[in-house]
Formats: structure tokens, sequence, C-alpha cells
């Protein structure tokens, strides 16, 4: 715990050294109105391109509810804070209006913002699945149209056949909207709210295999191509073969949803991927790859202290002066240092015996929530500290 707390201490130092400078991104606006029109020079934007190409932790989200670029850009991504790197979309990706395809545009060219789609894989055909024809269903009463559709037979030839289709299918969607990647959400065995998935992709031999392999030929490292393939849930279900398919390993940091989170909470998440991922990547190598995001569909976590940076009166003093006091603050009762998870999560970088390796980044679920949450002031109060946390020249 205290190798954990001292690594906090070394990226609180940093930012603390640091929080008197400006550059090109102190022109940010941090409460917009209507932004539908440039309002900032190319100079700027040529600059925050240039930085989102550079190395240096993520700034992450999952997007719900997108509808496109109007006045209010509550539910646009233009409306997101400049210096966020990339989104993956939960839902309305497909049959684009002309609101959403200018929104995804404008973010792209101008400022540099990448753009994937995202949705939980269980079985074959998820989320692109056309409905059956009329009478289909009634006419066939034995037979499965998802499985009709993809060609999902009974050998494993058929099986693997369909997941390549499927995967390619994946792939177009991409093209065809001009997205850039795909976020895998990787919930296998996990209870699911509202339905009960087969798992045909993860328990048929094979099949995540040819699914990964396929997206691979044109997404992530392995591709060659300046498209993203993320994985986010339970990355430990990947194959350790994959390791280098994938830019990042998203990892749900939820325990604030239950209970006051602890940095002993985070560091567990990170040695489970180190247990994993040990024999082909250093630690060094999964921290760059890891990003930790924490659940805003929970509200609470938007504007709550529900992480407990450090306890103990002989730690009365650690954090002064680092942060606006709704951001983190001393209990004098409780004897604790309690900040909101959305900072924590920007401070914490894992550490391995003895040394602290940077994370790739932070995130959160559901990020549309914080636009104009009660509690806060500006659009996105704690995106925008978590990016000047881990990034302390930037907003």
């Amino acid at each position: 715990m205290k190798k954990i707390v001292k690594s906090i201490l070394l990226a609180t130092g940093a930012v603390m050294a640091m929080a008197s400078c400006s550059d090109w991104t102190d022109t940010e606006i941090q409460n917009p109105t209507d932004l539908t029109a440039n309002i900032r020079s190319e100079a700027y934007y040529a600059q925050l391109r240039n930085y989102k190409k550079s190395d240096h932790p993520v700034a992450f989200g999952w997007f719900g509810g997108w509808a496109g670029r109007d006045a209010s850009l509550e539910k646009s991504l233009s409306g997101l804070p400049d210096s966020v790197d990339f989104v993956s979309l939960w839902g309305n990706f497909k049959n684009l209006t002309p609101a959403q395809k200018e929104d995804l545009e404008y973010v792209q060219k101008v400022k540099g913002t990448k753009v994937l789609i995202c949705w939980q894989v269980h079985d074959i055909g998820d989320q692109l699945t056309p409905d059956a024809p009329d009478g289909w269903t009634e006419q066939n009463p034995d037979k499965n149209w998802r499985h009709e559709f993809w060609g999902w037979g009974e050998t494993s030839e058929e099986k693997l056949a369909a997941t390549e289709k499927y995967a390619k299918a994946i792939l177009d969607t991409i093209s065809k909207y001009n997205y850039d990647g795909f976020d895998i959400d990787a919930e296998y065995g996990l209870p699911q709210i509202g339905f009960t998935p087969e798992e045909e992709l993860w328990r048929n031999e094979g099949c995540m295999d040819k699914f990964i392999e396929t997206l691979a030929t044109e997404l992530g490292p392995h591709s060659g191509t300046a498209k993203m393939l993320v994985v986010d849930g339970k990355p430990e279900d990947i194959p350790t073969k994959y390791a280098d398919y994938f830019d990042y390993f998203i990892l749900q940091a939820y325990d604030s949803d239950y209970h006051l989170a602890r940095p002993s909470n985070t560091q567990a998440r990170f040695d489970r991927q180190l247990n994993h991922w040990k024999e082909v990547l250093t630690p060094e190598q999964l921290a760059r790859k890891i990003i930790i995001t924490c659940n805003y569909e929970n509200g609470n976590n938007i504007t709550n202290h529900s992480y407990i940076m450090a306890e103990g009166i002989e730690n009365q003093h650690l954090y002064d002066g680092l942060l606006p006091e709704e951001f983190m603050t001393w209990k004098k009762d409780s004897k604790r240092w309690l900040a909101r998870v959305s900072a924590a999560f920007a401070l914490f970088n894992p550490e391995f015996d003895g040394q602290t390796y940077r994370k790739g980044g932070m995130g959160t679920y559901h990020m549309e929530y914080e636009y104009k949450a009660a509690g806060t002031i500006n659009t996105y109060p704690n995106l925008r500290m978590a990016i000047q946390l881990m990034n302390p020249t930037n907003k």
C-alpha cells in the first residue's frame, strides 16, 4: 500500500510542479453553448492533432445516446473536451443521420479524435443480424434465423466460416461509416441483465481465434493500419498469443459502485492482468496498454468522494493544494483523503517489484452523463481534470 501511495505522490509532484504552465489548450472552452462553427485557429487544431499522435496517457470514454452535432452538443462528440483521444460508441452506430455524419467527420478531421464502435461479443451475429423476413419464423419453427443468416452449422468448419463472415461484417461496417476501429466488450461468463447469451464464440473451439485474427487483418497494431483494436471487460480471457494484436486493454474498475475503493483495489486489477499476460508482456509493456475506467451510469461516481487516497493523521497534509476540494478533500472525522474516482484513476499508476509504470490512460463509462451533471459547473469537469492530471500541460 505504501508503495502505491508513493507512486501516486510522484505523479502529484509532477502535476504541482507544472500546474502553472500554459499551452495551446488553455483556449479550450469549458462550458460550450454553441460550437457548431470553428472558433479556434487552425494552428490550435494542428497542435491538438499532433498531441494526440504523441506518446501520452490517453483520455477515453464510452459514449451513449449519440445523436450528432447540434447547438447544445450534449449528445454530440463535438462537445467532448478537445483532448479526449478516442471514444467507443455505445449504441447508435448504424444508419447515421446527417447530424451524426457531420459530427463524426468534424471530431476526426479537425480534432483528431478516434471513434470506435463497441458492443458485447457473445454469440454469432451480435448487433449485426438483420430482422428475419416476414413470416420466416412461423414457416421455420425448428430453425434459428441468426444461425441461418450467418451459416452457423453443426460442424467446426461451418462455425469457423460463420465467425469469419461475422468479423468481416464488422470490418465492412467500420469501413462503410469510416469509424476508427472496434472495441470488443469481452464479458464471457458474466451474468447479463435482460438476456442470457449462449457464448457461442467463446465456447466453440477456434471461433474466438478466428474472430480476432480476421479483425486484425484491418485493425490494431498487427494490421499495420491506423485503425484500432481494443478489448474491454475481461482482457484476461483473450489468448496471450494475441497480445500484440490489441492497442489497449480497458479495465472496468467499478469497485466504487459497491464500496469505498482504494489504490489496492486498482492495483489488484493490474495484477490480475499481469498474471495472465506475464509470459508475453513485461510489466511496463502491459501497463502502457492498460486503461482504467470508472462507471458514470451510476451517477454517484460523478460527484461523490468514493475513493480513499490515504488514511491516518500522518497523511493529513499529503495532498494539500493539489486539487480543488470538490475533487479531493481531507475528512477530519475519518482521517482520510477522499477523492472522486476519476481523479484517483488519473493519478494512479501500477507498480510491480518496487517499480512504478505509467499506465495507458483512464476513461469513463457513459461519459456523456457528465456533460451537465448536477453538482458540476463546467461541462465534463472530471474528465478535464483527469486529462490535466495525466498530462499536466493539457486540458
